[in-house]
C-alpha cells in the first residue's frame, strides 16, 4: 500500500527527530493528552508518531494504512486549569477496498483537524483512601 517515497519521507522525519541534538528525551505515557501535567505558567510540548496498518480479511478486503504525527502544546493557566492545542499531520493515509466495480484506492496527506480543549482539575487526590471528609479536604488544599 505504501509507496517508496512515503517510506523514505517517514524515515527521514524520524531520523531528523533523532538527530536534533537534544541530549536527552523525556516522554509522557501513551495516554490522553489531557493527562499531561502542566504547572501554572508553564508549557509542555508533545510529539506522538503514529503508524498503523490494518486489514480485515473480509469480503471487501479492506486495507487501511496511516502514518501521522500529532503535535500537542499545553499551557497551565492556573494550577487547576490548563489549555491544549493539537495539530495532526498525516504523512500518508490510505484506504484500499474491493467493491463490485473493482478495487478502489484512496489516499491523502497533510494537516488534519486542529483541536483546542481545556482541562480543569476539581479534586486532587494522592491516591490513598481517607477515612473522613475532613482528611479529604486537607488533600484538596
Amino acid at each position: 500500500m505504501r509507496n517508496n517515497n512515503q517510506s523514505i519521507g517517514l524515515s527521514l522525519l524520524v531520523g531528523a527527530l533523532v538527530l536534533t541534538g537534544v541530549p536527552s528525551a523525556q516522554a509522557a505515557p501513551n495516554t490522553f493528552n489531557t493527562a499531561l501535567p502542566v504547572p501554572q505558567g508553564e508549557t509542555i510540548w508533545r510529539e506522538q508518531l503514529v503508524s498503523r496498518e490494518r486489514s480485515d480479511g473480509g469480503p471487501l478486503d479492506r486495507e487501511v494504512s496511516v502514518q501521522a504525527l500529532g503535535s500537542v502544546l499545553g499551557y497551565g493557566i492556573t494550577s487547576k486549569l490548563a489549555v491544549f492545542g493539537v495539530v495532526p499531520y498525516f504523512f500518508n493515509k490510505e484506504l484500499d477496498v474491493t467493491t463490485p466495480m473493482g478495487r478502489i484506492e484512496r489516499d491523502t496527506g497533510g494537516l488534519g483537524d486542529v483541536s483546542l480543549f481545556g482541562r480543569y482539575r476539581g479534586l486532587k487526590s494522592n491516591g490513598t483512601k481517607t477515612g473522613s471528609a475532613h482528611e479529604t479536604e486537607k488533600i484538596v488544599r
